[in-house]
């Protein structure tokens, strides 16, 4: 949510999370990118929590039709769409008022889900394994990708490059598969060469365009060239800030990286930069077993006219 106090005087704007003034003929711009709100799916809680963005303080919570919730997507239209592994099924909920939409595609155990450049679901699912297609009203379009030595799928994302990548809990590769027709392309990062990382669980590409995976029986985040997949460092070494089972990466406006912690039943937050450690939140919450994570969209800036007339405008 953001946060904003103005002073005219001076011609100053203030903001809780930052600021940038430009002046042209009578014209102040000022525009500032809020922290908007976290969601959080607690697997072992059966909901999904929504912290606030600049406190870390629980706002709410959405559950009673999920076991197991895992990814998150959220399509822009003020719906969230959740995966349930455990009822083996995709959830829509109006982010509002919490109320279920809709329930489809029963019969897979869910884990990561992305939404795709033309608008559709993307899920990973085991004992399959791979990843399906669904349209937002529901309509399952078949398998879209599998294979090349793929055992146990979890994150899934599309990367710079268009192709999507999906991290193995079963062996710690990173598979890329075309982004346009599935097909089997290459193991990104290979098992055995990958610095370490055992289970690959969640990932997202960093604000350095680098690969960025949670390692869950490491405790640990580890980096990998965005273009070659070649191991860099472990960027968030075992245990730092009592992480404790590694699960999902978000990168935020704010600078900082979130890391889902799920035996710690936290979410652990480090500098993007350098990775050092700086807080958690979630204690006393009732979030527990945290997995996949999604910040919800807010409106990022204003327009400021020097006559006085205020109005909003859209990233």
């Amino acid at each position: 949510m953001i946060h904003v106090s103005m002073r005219w005087a001076l011609g100053t704007i203030a903001s809780s999370v930052g600021w940038l003034l430009v002046s042209t003929q009578g014209l102040v711009e000022a525009a500032w990118a809020s922290v908007p709100d976290l969601l959080v799916s607690g697997f072992q809680s059966a909901a999904v929590f929504r912290f606030e963005g600049q406190s870390g303080h629980l706002m709410r919570s959405y559950g009673g039709s999920l076991l197991g919730p895992e990814g998150i997507v959220l399509p822009g239209d003020g719906t969230m769409f959740v995966a349930n592994f455990a009822l083996k099924s995709i959830t829509r909920f109006d982010l509002a008022t919490g109320q279920v939409l809709a329930t489809f595609g029963q019969g897979f155990y869910y884990r990561g889900m992305t939404l795709g450049p033309e608008g559709l679901l993307y899920v990973a699912y085991e004992y399959g394994p791979g990843v399906r297609r669904f349209t937002q009203d529901g309509q399952d379009l078949g398998l879209f990708a599998s294979g090349g030595g793929m055992s146990r799928p979890d994150g899934v994302i599309f990367g710079p490059d268009g192709n999507l990548y999906v991290a193995d809990q079963a062996n710690g590769g990173v598979y890329r598969f075309d982004g346009a027709n599935g097909q089997f392309l290459d193991v990104f990062v290979k098992p055995g060469n990958s610095g370490g990382l055992r289970s690959a669980q969640g990932l997202n590409f960093g604000p350095d365009g680098n690969l960025y995976v949670g390692g869950g029986e490491d405790s640990a985040v580890f980096r990998f060239d965005g273009r070659t997949g070649s191991f860099l460092d472990v960027f968030v070494p075992p245990r730092t800030g009592g992480l404790d089972g590694a699960e999902h990466v978000v990168f935020g406006g704010d600078g900082l990286m979130y890391v889902s912690g799920y035996r710690s039943n936290r979410i652990h937050r480090y500098d993007a930069k350098t990775g050092r450690f700086m807080d958690t939140w979630g204690a006393g919450t009732g979030l527990k077993g945290p997995t996949y994570m999604a910040f919800v969209p807010e409106p990022a800036g204003l327009l400021l006219l020097a006559a006085g007339m205020l109005a909003p405008r859209r990233r």
